[in-house]
């Protein structure tokens, strides 16, 4: 079992971290270069260019 615990923290880890990188990239205003429209706000820019 303390090999599943050990997976649990990794992930928990993981998870921390890819929070802190998400807030971060949302406070600096969205510079994701892969996926502009899906930090924050809802993606109009993504509906409008699947519809052109």
């Amino acid at each position: 079992m303390s090999a599943l615990e050990q997976s649990i923290r990794e992930l928990e880890i993981e998870e921390a971290q890819l929070r802190a990188l998400l807030l971060g990239r949302r406070s600096k205003g969205g510079e994701a270069p892969a996926e502009p429209g899906t930090e924050g706000q809802p993606p109009p820019s993504t509906s409008t260019a699947q519809s052109e």
